[in-house]
């Protein structure tokens, strides 16, 4: 008898290891996936030190930190993504309770009734009925024992998706907070170009209004006359475009904002930011790219598809309960409570899955193979960040080359205007020598204005690939 015992013992041990013995070569893969040690684009810069934490803050624009935390406090796509936080959290809460016991308690009431037949000595029928009540009061627990690690799986599960809910805020709130910020940006562009715009129609209404009149006098020819005319009308059309898209983004920042769009006029200045100020976080190391919110949650659900694995192994292995009940049990109310109405009782069972046509096996077979989905996947985020950083630092150096070349076809244009006035002011020159030269000057400035708005986007983009975050106490502070 004892070497039976010794033996069922010896097979439970060895059922245990097995089951906690969860090998999976694959996930090694994350360990061996280094990080290269730089960016081949990275310009040191020793006079700048960008923060990635509350970067919106490095432009210095009070108007656009007003916004900003009118869409991290207002946003409805943030909200929505908090409550979602709250519900993964209410989820691990609830997958932490498999550690107690269950406690139950019952009260069940039956009454019955029976009636047979049975015969006297003289052969005839006599009906009988018997009625009964049974009162019982019982206390019932339950617990399951945790050998093969299955409900510590689903635990670790429920963790793994409350973390990946706050990575997905952190997604969320960087996309918002970019977006809304790249709106800010190009309605400070358009009203830059507005101003310039109207400039350029009160230049071109007065010298068609000259040009007409040299019509009249037959000094022109119509061509000469017409082509103001388009320049001028072609004008008009462009200030429209640049009204009708600037109460578009007046109505896309207010829905940011959390309100209705409308086209209300917001506070925002012109576009004068420093482009020289605008530089990446330096230096740049490439361990800045484990700050982004998708590489983190690319490796929570690695961790979450192992934890499903664990759980789809320990599905084949038994299951062991333990019950144990305590109570009252009478056929009259009144003696429910006596001692003597005392019952109780401890039972165990076991459930072993012995045949299931291979169920079982090839579930856990199909989480092995979603794990290693995702541990591609991770591989995958990495790279894509890092072409992310890579493209936009290549694109910064060429905006940069082009502001530069830009920035001096602006200072000839200007040089070349100032004396025009000059000229102007001796006499050498017509009125309209003159505005054509203003005319160029404008357009530089356009152009100039374009590249600037571009870098600025560059700039945004740079702090978001970098995995530049918003305070956790700032966020918080939403209910």
């Amino acid at each position: 008898m004892n070497k039976t015992y010794r033996g069922i013992y010896i097979f439970i041990f060895l059922l245990i290891i097995r089951c906690n013995n969860l090998k999976i070569k694959d996930i090694n893969q994350i360990s061996s996936f280094k990080l290269k040690n730089k960016f081949e684009n990275a310009i040191y810069n020793k006079r700048i030190n960008s923060s990635l934490i509350n970067w919106y803050k490095n432009f210095n624009d009070c108007n656009l930190n007003k916004i900003i935390n009118k869409v991290i406090k207002n946003n409805l796509d943030i909200k929505i993504v908090l409550k979602r936080i709250k519900e993964a959290k209410y989820e691990q809460l609830k997958a932490r309770s498999s550690i107690f016991p269950e406690l139950n308690m019952s009260g069940d009431f039956n009454r019955k009734k029976q009636s047979y037949k049975l015969k006297d000595i003289f052969g005839r029928d006599i009906n009988i009925s018997n009625t009964s009540n049974t009162f019982s009061l019982s206390l019932m627990a339950s617990y399951e024992l945790d050998l093969w690690r299955k409900l510590s799986f689903q635990r670790k599960y429920a963790t793994l998706e409350y973390l990946k809910a706050r990575q997905n805020k952190e997604i969320i709130l960087e996309s918002m907070v970019s977006q809304a910020s790249d709106l800010y940006f190009k309605l400070c562009a358009i009203n830059s170009k507005i101003r310039y715009v109207n400039r350029q129609i009160k230049i071109l209404e007065y010298l068609y209004n000259i040009y007409n009149k040299k019509f009249q006098a037959g000094l022109i020819n119509y061509f000469q006359l017409r082509y103001y005319y388009n320049l001028l009308i072609d004008t008009k059309i462009k200030l429209k475009e640049l009204l009708g898209e600037k109460k578009e983004i007046e109505q896309k920042l207010n829905l940011f904002m959390g309100d209705y769009p409308s086209s209300n006029n917001l506070r925002v200045s012109f576009l004068k930011i420093d482009i020289n100020r605008l530089s990446p976080p330096s230096p740049l190391p490439s361990e800045l790219l484990k700050r982004r919110p998708d590489i983190k949650l690319a490796l929570l659900e690695v961790k979450s598809k192992l934890a499903n694995l664990g759980y789809a192994r320990a599905l084949r292995f038994p299951s062991i309960n333990l019950s144990a009940n305590i109570g009252y049990l009478s056929d009259t109310l009144k003696e429910l409570t006596d001692p003597e109405s005392q019952i109780w009782g401890i039972s165990s069972s076991i459930l072993y899955p012995l045949f299931n046509a291979g169920k079982l096996k090839y579930n856990e077979k199909k989480y092995r193979e979603s794990l290693k989905e995702s541990i591609l996947n991770y591989q995958k985020t990495v790279l894509n960040a890092f072409l992310e950083v890579e493209s936009a630092l290549a694109r910064r150096k060429t905006l940069q080359n082009i502001y530069i070349d830009l920035k001096k076809q602006l200072n000839i244009k200007q040089r070349e205007f100032f004396l025009e006035q000059k000229k102007y002011k001796r006499g050498l020159c017509s009125i309209t020598d003159l505005y054509e030269k203003e005319l160029d000057v404008i357009n530089k400035k356009i152009s100039l204005l374009d590249t600037k708005l571009s870098i600025i986007e560059n700039q945004i983009l740079l702090y978001k690939v970098l995995g530049g975050t918003i305070e956790e106490n700032v966020v918080e502070n939403i209910k």
